[in-house]
């Protein structure tokens, strides 16, 4: 699998091809470049924009630019930028043709990606390091273009839950209370004045939740804090089933489970929850099945630093066994993250960015059979379920009648926005996916 970022650290050698010699290099250039080396994406677009503007090193700022706004799940502006940075030279430029393509991609229009990363393939040369990782972005394509051919009409209606939800920033990890009235989620988004933000640009991470209107909006995110003295840092784990509870997982002590009661439209303080169950397995995924004996989780393994899925299931009422890590079946050499229990207790809906997809990470299910202690070889969601960019932490309602996720699509509000899909009159879930 192809590792974009490697990519922007190579294209800090693209200012050298563009005409830009080190007499031009004005201070903001250098601010936007060493931002851009630190993958701060967020505050090196607008220096590179300003530069744009000023029409300096205008080649080099405007692919630099549109690939911040790559990174940023920006990518009708990202293809708007990289056009623009196109000169002869770049026609014959492999790193160039990539980002062209790559912002293709991204945009749907694969006939114009499969273009330049043929391309690029011509281009580069034999012992470029890039070229396996472009075979699998043009095989990604192939992957996709099945739904286009057959012009079948989209099986799901698929809606950008809006600004009232969604921000520049990142929205993840969407679970709903039973009823469907409330949902809350994770954003990366500024809280408080003065904030300062991460090293990526982004914040660190919240809790918020909305409220289902009348009119089948939801409402303005409100922050989900704990009204009492406790100042730890909370993230979501799953409702507890048919009530108006939430589980939280807390990284203090060691890592703690919490449990938070809705008051209405509003939550109570935090409890925390006495109980053996083992909390460090909901770091930074983790998820209870049905019947509350059976845990799910992602964990970054110490051998190669990426998230693996892990399986821990209870003996007795106070004693777990130990967590074993699942099969190859589901976990590669890449990441797998955000795994879910469906209601029927033995399916469970993953990302991985690993396994065969669309492009980045991509959604898939696989079902666990008790007996054999075993999970069936996990099937791909799909296109437009998955898209070329990460699609993550899917949560479902009814059966499969309302689905959420966190996707970064085009015409989104930038890194990964919250989406819901419903089945139309086209799904096979009238006929079930």
């Amino acid at each position: 699998m192809i590792n974009l970022r490697r990519w922007s650290a190579m294209a800090s050698l693209f200012a050298i091809t563009t005409g830009a010699t080190f007499s031009q290099v004005s201070a903001t250039l250098d601010r936007a470049e060493k931002l851009f080396e630190q993958e701060d994406y967020y505050n090196s677009l607008p220096l590179f924009e300003e530069l744009i503007y000023k029409g300096q090193d205008n080649t080099n700022s405007h692919l630099k630019a549109g690939m911040c706004n790559l990174f940023l799940s920006k990518p009708e502006k990202g293809l708007e930028h990289i056009k623009l940075a196109i000169t002869p030279q770049n026609e014959v430029n492999p790193n160039y043709q990539f980002w062209l393509g790559r912002a293709y991609h991204l945009n749907m229009k694969i006939d114009s990606a499969l273009r330049c990363y043929r391309k690029y393939l011509v281009v580069s040369g034999t012992q470029d390091e890039f070229r396996k990782g472009v075979e699998d972005l043009i095989a990604q394509i192939h992957r996709t273009e099945i739904h286009f051919l057959a012009g079948d009409k989209s099986p799901f209606d698929i809606t950008n839950l809006g600004e009232n939800i969604n921000s520049p920033f990142t929205e993840h990890s969407p679970i709903v209370s039973h009823d469907g009235k409330i949902m809350v989620f994770t954003s990366r988004r500024p809280l408080f004045a003065n904030e300062v933000p991460e090293a990526d640009g982004q914040y660190s991470s919240k809790l918020y939740y909305s409220l289902l209107q009348s009119e089948g909006k939801w409402s303005k995110a409100i922050p989900l804090h704990p009204r009492s003295s406790q100042r730890a840092q909370f993230a979501s784990v799953q409702w507890v089933d048919n009530s108006d509870k939430l589980i939280l997982y807390s990284s203090d002590h060691g890592g703690t489970l919490w449990e938070v009661e809705r008051d209405g439209n509003e939550f109570k303080d935090p409890v925390q929850m006495k109980t053996e169950v083992p909390a460090k397995y909901f770091r930074p995924d983790g998820n209870f099945n049905k019947g509350k004996d059976r845990i799910i989780f992602a964990n970054n393994t110490l051998f190669d630093g990426t998230y693996d899925l892990f399986m821990v299931e209870r003996r007795t009422e106070a004693k777990w066994a130990k967590p074993w890590k699942i099969s190859k079946l589901l976990n590669t050499s890449d990441d797998e993250i955000s795994p879910i229990w469906l209601e029927d207790g033995k399916t469970v809906v993953f990302s991985s960015k690993g396994l065969k997809g669309l492009g980045g990470y991509d959604l898939f299910k696989s079902v666990y059979d008790v007996e054999t202690k075993t999970f069936s070889e996990p099937e791909n969601l799909g296109y437009p379920i998955n898209t070329p960019g990460n699609d993550t932490h899917y949560f479902e309602l009814e059966k499969g009648k309302k689905m959420f996720v966190s996707s970064a699509r085009a015409s989104g509000f930038g890194s990964t926005d919250i989406y819901m899909i419903v089945p139309n009159d086209h799904s096979a879930s009238s006929k079930e996916w």
